[in-house]
């Protein structure tokens, strides 16, 4: 079942949720600020989060490019008052894929919750030639035979991938994988060696004085 995060700074707020979502075996974590958050997500696995539009003086469109840079979870929803209809434009402009209203029926939040685990899923699977990732349950095949990738190491043939053939430069991978800018651009270099060592010395292309495209011949699937 769902990893959920609710981030709010009052638990309470959100009890008729937690309460509800904990029944149908939920797993429910609660943090009560954006920088808890973050922490909690780097360390722990979570499908779903679950957060006000501001907590101190920190607004949620921060914390979405945050997490969205490194792919901490899967979905993010925006706790708004249902009267209050700029908020929940900002919230969506920014990122969250989705609205709660907390006075809303819980069994609502449950649905909104499957159905874009659902659609997810669907754009979690990434298939060209002979290779095939899922980034759901992190596994990576290549001719058939299952490729062991770092965490790291999945995150970046994944980005490059998401580029269908297109470039994808070394400061991007740098800014959103490394947290702490390396002094040596090339730390990039190493990591693409060791997926090409895993995979193919032709699966990924350089891109002289740029940075790396996905060697393409065929469509996408």
């Amino acid at each position: 079942m769902p990893n959920v995060l609710f981030v709010v700074k009052d638990a309470t707020v959100c009890k008729a949720h937690v309460k509800l979502l904990s029944s149908k075996k939920y797993t429910i974590e609660v943090c009560g600020n954006y920088g808890q958050a973050l922490k909690f997500l780097e360390k722990n696995k979570i499908d779903v989060v679950i957060g006000e539009i501001q907590i101190e003086e920190i607004e949620i469109g921060e914390f979405i490019k945050n997490v969205t840079e490194h792919n901490l979870c899967q979905l993010i929803f925006a706790i708004t008052d249902e009267q209050t209809t700029y908020q929940s434009i900002y919230a969506l402009n920014s990122g969250a894929q989705n609205i709660v209203h907390l006075n809303k029926s819980s069994k609502l939040l449950q649905a909104q919750i499957e159905s874009g685990l659902r659609l997810t899923k669907k754009s979690s699977i990434f298939e060209y030639n002979d290779l095939y990732i899922n980034n759901e349950n992190y596994s990576v095949f290549y001719k058939r035979k299952e490729v062991k990738l770092s965490a790291k190491e999945l995150k970046i043939l994944s980005y490059i991938c998401s580029k269908k053939g297109g470039v994808c430069k070394r400061e991007d991978l740098i800014n959103r994988y490394w947290k702490e800018k390396e002094s040596n651009p090339r730390i990039v270099d190493v990591y693409i060696r060791n997926i090409r060592k895993k995979t193919a010395d032709d699966l990924i292309k350089n891109v002289h004085g740029i940075g790396y495209r996905l060697n393409t011949t065929q469509d996408y699937k």
